[in-house]
């Protein structure tokens, strides 16, 4: 339901934890802590990671559960209960359902339920996972080539997560215009603009297409 940071050597380390608002890295901001033992508390829906830049970080995580039930069961019921309210529960609800995680039920279907709504809503990751599910398990034809309202939907849903600043969303479109995929016209100036994007947030696998001059003979 929540999590306590505490962080052990906040001074002997560059850069850290951080929290964002949105898919794209822009939105990142860095959480500073003065000293060890200074606490983060945020609830489950709040977007963070972490990135040093320099030397080694250690931290004291706790995670909080509502229950002890809760907690005894490895189940997230905050989720299940915010999942139809909140873009951010619904999301991690689809990936729980995609996998058969902490007590859902695995459900591809209800997966992709949740991943719509989600997408819509203008969760980039959701429009993101979306994509790659359709990719995958997207409707077909006898040739076992997908429709042109797949196609449709796969390209429109990267171009939203893209928009969004996916760095993810930029490599695959990147990768869909340099290939032609998805019956886009293959075209090399857009798929290097997508690439550089992504590269531009260091992302290592579009760095090493736009690096490879062989990849593009």
């Amino acid at each position: 339901f929540a999590s306590v940071i505490i962080p052990l050597n906040p001074q002997e380390c560059e850069g850290g934890l951080y929290v964002q608002s949105g898919a794209s890295g822009e939105t990142r901001c860095s959480v500073d802590f003065d000293e060890a033992g200074d606490a983060l508390l945020h609830r489950f829906d709040v977007m963070h990671g972490v990135h040093v830049l320099k030397g080694k970080r250690y931290s004291l995580v706790v995670w909080l559960a509502e229950t002890e039930a809760a907690m005894m069961q490895k189940t997230v019921p905050w989720v299940e209960r915010e999942r139809d309210e909140s873009v951010h529960a619904a999301y991690l609800y689809a990936m729980d359902a995609k996998d058969g995680l902490y007590g859902v039920p695995k459900d591809e279907m209800v997966a992709r339920q949740y991943l719509e709504f989600a997408a819509e809503y203008g969760h980039g990751i959701a429009q993101y996972t979306l994509s790659l599910l359709l990719m995958k398990h997207g409707s077909r034809s006898e040739e076992g080539r997908w429709i042109e309202d797949e196609r449709e939907r796969i390209v429109k849903l990267l171009k939203l997560a893209s928009n969004r600043g996916l760095v993810e969303a930029h490599h695959s479109l990147g990768t869909a215009f340099k290939q032609g995929y998805y019956g886009l016209q293959q075209d090399y100036d857009v798929a290097r603009r997508y690439y550089a994007h992504a590269a531009k947030d260091g992302y290592q696998p579009s760095i090493e297409v736009l690096e490879d001059a062989s990849r593009w003979a």
